[in-house]
């Protein structure tokens, strides 16, 4: 065995830590596969924290089992990491947002994290439609019926006219991970055809499409933007973040700040 040598204590220095820039929670849901790598890519920039927390939750969305996870959030919300302070809490589902109620669950976060900026992605999305003077808009949706009559109610309660809207009508959120591109980009153009819009707003976290969004939007003219995709860049926005990267027009055009 040889002698090491001891170096001893050595001193040290901190600074603001992986968020010198801004601090962002999302609060995943407990059966989400897609979620996070999308929004991850979208928001992961030099200075820029993201934190992930899961909420409890089943793979079939219906809105009896979403309006269960308003008990969830708490807890959720507490097992952020509490030595660091958030600037945003994005809260990670769409269907879960307006069957609970989006100043339900904003209330909830801010319950633990009084501080934060809140938001979530209907919220989010009908933010974006304003940022892009969206007025007449696309809708695809996984939902079934009965929540699909429910988030075009919420477009047009905003002031949206929902001029074309279809749906992949599966409930199980494993299986709407697994739609592959190849379904959502044709689904996507159907519903572009079917009728001009000003935009195309993709509904549900469960949902790919970021890897081919800048395509669609330059076939199809118009800008398209998801669940994930418009979360992302509403906390960029609520964070006083311009974001770097260049996916869809709403990404290109940076987050507006305020």
């Amino acid at each position: 065995m040889t002698d090491g040598v001891d170096l001893g204590n050595f001193d040290f220095q901190t600074d603001e830590g992986v968020g010198s820039r801004a601090n962002i929670a999302l609060i995943a849901l407990e059966y989400d596969q897609t979620i996070e790598h999308e929004f991850n890519r979208l928001t992961m920039e030099p200075g820029i924290g993201v934190y992930c927390t899961r909420i409890r939750s089943v793979p079939d969305v219906t809105p009896a089992t979403l309006r269960k996870m308003e008990n969830e959030i708490l807890s959720a919300v507490e097992m952020l990491p509490p030595g660091v302070e958030m600037d945003v809490v994005a809260f990670g589902c769409t269907s879960a947002a307006f069957i609970i109620g989006e100043d339900v669950v904003s209330e909830k976060i801010r319950q633990v994290r009084p501080n934060c900026a809140v938001t979530d992605p209907i919220t989010a999305g009908l933010e974006a439609m304003k940022y892009l003077g969206a007025g007449k808009v696309g809708l695809l949706t996984p939902y079934i019926p009965e929540l699909n009559e429910v988030i075009r109610g919420r477009f047009e309660t905003a002031g949206h006219e929902v001029v074309s809207m279809g749906s992949f009508c599966e409930a199980d959120d494993n299986i709407v991970a697994k739609i592959d591109l190849a379904s959502v980009r044709d689904a996507i153009k159907r519903i572009a055809e079917a009728r001009p819009c000003d935009a195309i707003f993709m509904s549900c976290t469960s949902l790919r499409a970021i890897d081919i969004i800048n395509e669609l939007e330059d076939e199809l003219g118009i800008p398209i933007t998801t669940s994930t995709h418009a979360l992302a860049w509403h906390a960029m926005h609520l964070g006083q973040l311009t974001p770097q990267n260049g996916t869809g027009a709403l990404f290109r055009r940076g987050a507006e700040r305020k």
